[in-house]
């Protein structure tokens, strides 16, 4: 029985018929290096035997390359990975490439296991804006040792990844430093649990917190700093408990829009007024902060920028490019709203 042509060859099926792995078949119709001239024939000639077209994955033989990039997000639950999702396709598209999204909902694999399903997948190069819980560092060591070109935002990674990272540390202290100059006599920080994915930016802000305290003369007070999960239902109820001590600050900065939000609807059911009885800051703007009854300050950032820059950066790396890692930290900026009085912006470098 003759087989039907394919319209497009799979990774997966020609990894069973070859009992070969899907990262093996990956770099053989790709043309990378770790691969024996006769398992790179064989790949080949399954490909051509399940009907392999002169499409995208053809292109893809003959330039190495598929012009496809993914990006690691945060949740969709904070709107504020949904900018990063549209700004990233946004820049990718403007380049020639297509964006492929990952994020907690979508996949919860091990880090070896997402890197299979990337190579199958035959993305091009990474982007990772975001790391989930189980990952942390172990990924970004896992795709450069199969040689995919990957670009983080955080703390520089291993040699050859580039960083394209926010000023975390401003963040904290131009929020906490705002709050204290307006006249708030104590700022507390609630924010994400230290087992969540950005663990290394929740360092750098709680830096710039204690970093503004210091430099206007205040002590640290344990109590004022409050983690929090990193779903609305668990910051909400972290939040009730937060708002009920004794010694509770009168103003608060907050990790992100939707553990402020889950903040203020506490602060709301228990009778307290916002900015009147607590103040609120929080990093990350979002279209949602503008429909509250009180609209929220935030620290902000250029999305579109940090996309743009990291999107390049990447390129640089799929198309050749061997040199040192390049280490990019680019500014936010203070949206002043109701939540602690006043209007403006101010932009921080």
């Amino acid at each position: 029985m003759v087989e039907k042509p394919q319209r497009s060859v799979t990774l997966k099926v020609s990894a069973d018929r070859l009992d070969l792995s899907v990262n093996t078949i990956s770099k053989a119709l790709r043309g990378k290096d770790g691969v024996g001239e006769a398992t790179r024939q064989a790949v080949l000639a399954e490909a051509r035997k399940l009907g392999y077209r002169p499409n995208r994955h053809a292109r893809s033989l003959v330039a190495g390359r598929s012009h496809t990039i993914a990006l690691i997000n945060g949740p969709r639950s904070d709107p504020y990975f949904g900018r990063v999702a549209i700004e990233m396709e946004r820049a990718a598209v403007q380049r020639g490439y297509r964006l492929i999204e990952l994020t907690p909902r979508v996949i919860d694999e091990e880090p070896n296991a997402v890197v299979d399903r990337l190579m199958e997948w035959d993305v091009d190069g990474v982007v990772a804006f975001s790391w989930w819980p189980h990952m942390n560092r172990q990924l970004d060591q896992a795709l450069v040792q199969e040689g995919i070109p990957l670009v983080v935002r955080g703390v520089p990674g291993p040699p050859g990844v580039d960083v394209v990272a926010l000023n975390w540390e401003a963040a904290g202290d131009i929020g906490t430093d705002h709050l204290l100059r307006i006249g708030y006599p104590s700022v507390g920080y609630f924010g994400l649990s230290h087992d969540v994915s950005d663990q290394r930016h929740e360092d750098a802000r709680l830096k710039g917190y204690r970093r503004a305290l210091e430099r206007h003369g205040m002590a640290v007070h344990p109590d004022w700093i409050c983690p929090a999960p990193p779903n609305l239902d668990g910051a909400y109820a972290a939040a009730r408990k937060f708002l009920q001590r004794a010694n509770r600050p009168r103003a608060a900065f907050c990790h992100n829009a939707p553990v402020a939000i889950a903040l203020m609807r506490a602060a709301n059911e228990m009778g307290l007024s916002i900015p009147g009885d607590l103040a609120v800051a929080a990093f990350g703007d979002s279209d949602i902060l503008d429909f509250l009854p009180v609209r929220v300050s935030v620290i902000d950032s250029d999305i579109r920028q940090y996309s743009e820059r990291a999107t390049d950066l990447l390129i640089r790396r799929i198309e050749g490019y061997r040199g040192p890692s390049t280490v990019e930290v680019l500014p936010v900026h203070l949206i002043v709203r109701e939540s602690c009085g006043g209007l403006g912006s101010q932009p921080v470098e």
